[in-house]
């Protein structure tokens, strides 16, 4: 039986602020490929899901599409 995302969620420890950096890496990566791909109107829900983060974080990291595109 498939796990439910709320199990999936349990399973993956929360890092907390250990992860900020990690993360923001990540979603840089993960936005140059994106953008690359798709252009600058690509979903950022796109960027999230391929850094492996959710779209709070991408926000907390950069608060705007334009912001997001500037540290690209």
């Amino acid at each position: 039986m498939p796990m439910s995302s709320s199990a999936k969620d349990a399973a993956r420890p929360n890092r907390g602020r250990a992860a900020g950096p990690a993360n923001r890496a990540a979603l840089l990566a993960a936005a140059r490929e994106v953008f690359g791909e798709q252009g600058l109107s690509a979903p950022l829900s796109a960027v999230a899901r391929r850094a492996g983060v959710g779209q709070g974080s991408l926000y907390r990291h950069f608060p705007t599409r334009t912001a997001l595109a500037a540290a690209v």
